[in-house]
């Protein structure tokens, strides 16, 4: 079958009309037809689409490359979701060809049908490089002939093929001539050569990797995200990567370590994670879980879920586009668009309108790139669902677009036959894609020695008329000839542009052997007059020798940055610094400690201390530098630290040395210095430290922020006579919710009657708080029950969540006590469809509309603000509600009638059971190897984890079904008219119902 005359007709579609926003769609049984697909897209004015090529021709199209002919090579992925155990599939990579440049191929070849769970795909070096979970494979085809000259070689393995679509992908050559790629966050992998032992392995999860061709090492670029799905490099050879759920773009620095979807960096060490440099969010609010397209999302980018990055560095499009991050957005059935902008020693992303619409509810764009002819290409999955489908996939179609802008028809040009000359000459070309592909082909025939030199010599002879000319001579004389070809040119010099100096430092990082003194010497005189980004390189290049075993190199090069004044604040460097001093610490402590007075980092001074106390003796080393140096600042950031590493534990040893140290820092001139090392007392049982915390917490003449502090670590530290002191601070107004939280924490048979008989007397807030702290304890609930039976507690001011927690204690009785005053709490999933249907006709419009908005939001933070967050006001134990589908009634009366169909993993219900006999339910925040951050509906608890006895996890959402029945018709009617409202009550006025 011709595919040229299935779709002559429909290929060359020009948009003029550019509205900006997304056409209404509703789903549909199947996808907008192949032939009308490009038609149905939108794009801004002067830009045309055309169908490259479409199922038959192409289904599920995961991966894409372009060859030095200019031919598209494309991964056609039938493995997913049951990804192959044994090795065998018929994965596709086929070739697709467009010999007259009209955007339609012309002729398709299948390079191999055998393949097993392919993802990503790039070309170079004699062969076809694949990620193949578990493995990186290399197919060889030496002689060009589109066939395999032989079976796949395996060059790694080891990655995690139960990561579901965590699998790794997305390859690309990069500046410096290694093969990059990602991987997810649920690819818990160990990667390295077949055969490598487990212990020699290299572990990874979410990230950025790289390998490189001919050395055949392996290496983690950065770590973090959630499942990054693409990766480009801009015009000075800067990574940066789409990513879901959280942020979509980061700025990837090596050896740098980023914020992660969840769990705990693979390095415990590394402390501080750096965000995304995204300004923005492609999704109108609230928690990622509601963010799967519809209107709300529309104008923010469509949703949370990205794929697919390019960097437009090409000829065609307006200038205004160049440098320019393009990304697939699943959710919202388009191609994104950021603009990014140095700042400091990194970037920040703006967003720009999105600049392609495709219209058609089953477009799900996996892969961008920019093409041989200067246009951008995109590949659609063409499916429905979630972005990732775990069952039911439709393997009948699939879609590759390609967008220029005008009428640009170019023919693709062989750059495997094109001489030495040319391809040097190519590196000054407007369109990075001819510079790319032109300095990758050097690099191979660089591997003739004689080649070699004609090469490098030519190489040497450009001469760049700007930076990015400048850079792209320094890449490609590394690409031939490694630092030996940039030192012969004798191209890097002190005047050289910033990024020909950066790049010159990044890639000496990765000499395989240790530095000639010359070159030290080169790297170390970049500290003179130096900028961030300079500084920026240099801190990566200090991790990277270090980890490769080459310290001494970078000893005084690595003082010198973390003792540099103008860095200090700067939250990128301070914590590249840190990444490379933390393995100097476990290995040089001495070293690191004989340092510190001149350390000018905050964040690097305290992270120093934290990793001290991790090692053996390392408190003691630090104690002795805290009592024989002179006071300064570096001791409160110390300190700081020290409280960090020991926090979530109960107590430890007095150390011999700890009264003598104490005694020192009390002399220090910072008071905050002196309360620092009070409370690191406290950790040791200083009965000294405790009694004046004591006297502070009782003195209503101190402020009343350090006596809740105060009380706060007597608590903590579980001091003696604490019930007396908090029972006498139930009257102090300021210390009120301390007393009640730490009465219930300490416990006592008299606590309930103390907190009941104050409760007509207290706040909103505190009569909350007692609620809440009577069902941390079986004993405790039971009188609160009584309370609410005889009316003494108003049972407006019981909230779902108390009622949920009640029914999380398991106690039969209690239980059936419950059921007695608050009524039956019955499961509504068999009768949902009723319930909805019943409820939709009491919730009419003219019933909304005459609702009363003000009245709606005090129900709301009776019911609902517990634990949601809507308008900013509200808790976090929930998913927020701004962003979501909540003017959907049928969405609003689903998720309050079963409110346990569907709960975000990082929403689940923790209980647990603390060795003083109270019951916690919540949400973990965070955990580390001492203690965990519990998020409850009141507050947030740092529970050690000695203390647990039992933990139990819930499928359950803290809402429990039939909170409706419980509220009355008007009460339900102004809940809802709250919750669809687009901005909230504070507007209305309590005597003006909305609809008047």
């Amino acid at each position: 079958m011709k595919c040229r005359d299935v779709i002559r007709n429909f290929v060359s579609i020009t948009i003029v009309l550019w509205a900006g926003t997304a056409f209404a769609i509703e789903p549909t049984a199947a996808p907008v037809p192949a032939s009308l697909a490009a038609q149905q897209m939108t794009l801004p004015p002067g830009f045309k689409v055309t169908l490259l090529a479409g199922e038959p021709d192409v289904v599920q199209p995961i991966a894409m490359t372009f060859d030095a002919r200019g031919r598209m090579w494309v991964v056609e992925c039938l493995s997913y979701p049951g990804w192959s155990s044994d090795g065998t599939g018929n994965d596709r990579v086929a070739i697709y060809e467009d010999t007259d440049g009209d955007g339609v191929h012309d002729k398709r070849t299948v390079f191999l049908d055998n393949g097993a769970n392919l993802t990503g795909i790039e070309l170079g070096f004699g062969g076809v490089w694949l990620t193949a979970t578990p493995n990186l494979i290399f197919v060889p085809d030496r002689d060009g002939d589109d066939r395999p000259d032989g079976p796949a070689e395996v060059l790694l393995d080891g990655w995690d093929v139960k990561a579901q679509h965590n699998v790794f992908n997305a390859l690309v050559w990069g500046p410096d001539g290694w093969l990059y790629g990602c991987n997810g966050i649920l690819s818990n992998s160990t990667i390295g050569a077949p055969g490598t032992p487990e212990e020699k392995r290299t572990r990874m999860n979410c990230g950025v990797w790289r390998y490189h061709p001919t050395r055949k090492t392996f290496d983690v670029v950065a770590s973090g995200t959630t499942n990054p799905w693409g990766l480009d490099f801009d015009e000075f050879g800067q990574a940066f990567i789409t990513n879901c759920v959280i942020k979509h773009l980061f700025h990837v620095v090596p050896g740098a370590h980023y914020d992660r979807m969840f769990g705990q960096d693979l390095n415990p060490y590394a402390y501080t994670l750096l965000p995304s440099c995204a300004d923005h969010i492609h999704w109108g609010g609230g928690h990622w879980t509601e963010s799967r397209s519809g209107e709300a999302h529309d104008d923010a980018g469509g949703g949370h879920a990205h794929s697919g990055c390019a960097i437009y560095l090409g000829d065609n499009f307006p200038a205004e586009y160049r440098n320019n991050v393009f990304m697939c957005n699943i959710h919202g059935s388009r191609l994104n668009r950021d603009i990014l902008e140095r700042k400091g020693p990194s970037y920040v992303a703006h967003h720009a309108r999105d600049f392609a619409l495709a219209n058609d509810p089953w477009f799900r764009g996996i892969t961008v790139k920019c093409g041989p002819d200067g246009g951008l290409y995109f590949t659609d999955w063409s499916d429905t669902g979630e972005c990732h489908n775990y069952q039911v996939v439709d393997q009948s179609n699939g879609r590759i677009y390609r967008v220029i802008y005008g009428d640009a028809k170019r023919t693709p040009r062989n750059l495997a036959t094109a001489s030495h000359a040319d391809l040097v000459a190519m590196q000054f070309d407007p369109n990075e894609w001819n510079v790319r592909q032109s300095r990758r082909v050097l690099q191979e025939r660089a591997s003739d020695p004689e080649a070699k030199a004609e090469i490098a010599g030519l190489l040497a002879e450009l001469e760049p008329t700007d930076d990015q000319q400048a850079v792209r001579q320094l890449w490609a004389l590394y690409a031939v000839g490694g630092m030996d070809a940039i030192g012969q040119s004798g191209i890097v010099h002190d005047e050289s542009p910033e990024w020909v100096r950066f790049w010159m430092i990044q890639l000496a990082a990765d000499e395989p052997t240790a530095w000639s003194t010359e070159l030290r010497d080169m790297i170390a005189a970049h500290l003179v007059e130096s900028t961030p980004l300079i500084r920026r390189s240099l801190a990566s290049t200090c991790q990277r020798r270090i980890r490769l075993g080459h310290f001494d190199e970078v000893r005084d090069i690595l003082k010198q940055l973390i003792s540099t004044r103008d860095d200090a604040g700067d939250t990128t460097l301070e914590a590249l610094n840190w990444y490379a001093v933390e393995p100097v610490v476990a290995s040089h402590p001495e070293l690191v400690l004989q340092w510190m007075p001149e350390i000018t980092m905050p964040l690097v001074r305290n992270h120093v201390a934290r990793r001290m106390l991790s090692l053996d003796n390392g408190f003691d080393r630090l104690a002795t530098l805290w009592r024989t140096a002179d006071p300064a600042e570096w001791q409160l950031d110390t300190l700081a630290g020290a409280l960090q590493a020991y926090a979530g534990v109960k107590n430890i040893a007095m150390p011999k040395a700890w009264p003598d140290t104490y005694a020192r820092l009390q002399t220090h001139p910072d008071a905050d210095v002196q309360h620092a090392a009070k409370l690191l007392g406290t950790i040791f049982g200083d009965t000294t430290v405790m009694e004046d915390f004591r006297n502070v917490a009782s003195d209503r003449n101190q402020d009343p922020k350090q006596r809740l502090d105060a009380i706060e670590i007597l608590l903590t530290r579980k001091a003696e006579r604490m019930a007396p002191l908090l029972q006498r601070l139930l009257d102090d107004a300021d210390l009120r919710t301390a007393a009640i939280r730490g009465l219930v924490s300490i416990g006592g048979d008299d606590v309930p009657r103390l907190l009941l008989s104050r409760y007509p007397d207290v706040t909103a807030e505190q009569r909350q708080e007692i609620i809440q702290s009577l069902t941390t304890r079986p004993k405790y609930a039971y009188p609160l029950l009584e309370a609410i039976d005889k009316g003494r507690i108003p049972r407006t001011d019981v909230s779902a969540l108390i009622v949920r927690q009640l029914q999380a204690i398991n106690d039969k009785e209690l239980t059936r006590r419950l059921s007695e005053i608050w009524g039956e709490v019955r499961p509504v999933s068999e009768t949902k469809r009723e319930l909805i249907e019943q409820y939709r006709a009491e919730f009419t419009s003219e019933s909304l509309a005459a609702a009363n908005l003000v009245n709606g939001r005090k129900v709301y933070a009776k019911t609902c603000a517990s634990c949601h967050k809507l308008f900013g006001e509200g808790g976090g134990l929930a998913p927020e509600l701004t962003g979501s589908q909540r003017a959907n009634l049928d969405y609003l009366l689903d998720n309050i009638l079963d409110p346990s169909a569907i709960v975000p993993a990082n929403y689940r219900v923790t209980m647990l059971l603390l060795d003083d006999g109270r019951i916690l339910q919540g949400v973990i925040a965070e955990e580390n190897q001492l203690q965990l951050t519990l998020r409850t509906a009141t507050e947030e608890v740092l529970v050690p984890l000695d203390s647990i006895e039992q933990r139990k996890g819930s499928s359950l959402s803290m809402m429990p079904e039939g909170m409706l029945e419980h509220l009355t018709a008007p009460e339900r009617r102004d809940l809802i008219a709250y919750l669809q409202s687009p901005a909230g009550g504070k507007q209305h006025s309590s005597n003006h119902p909305v609809g008047q």
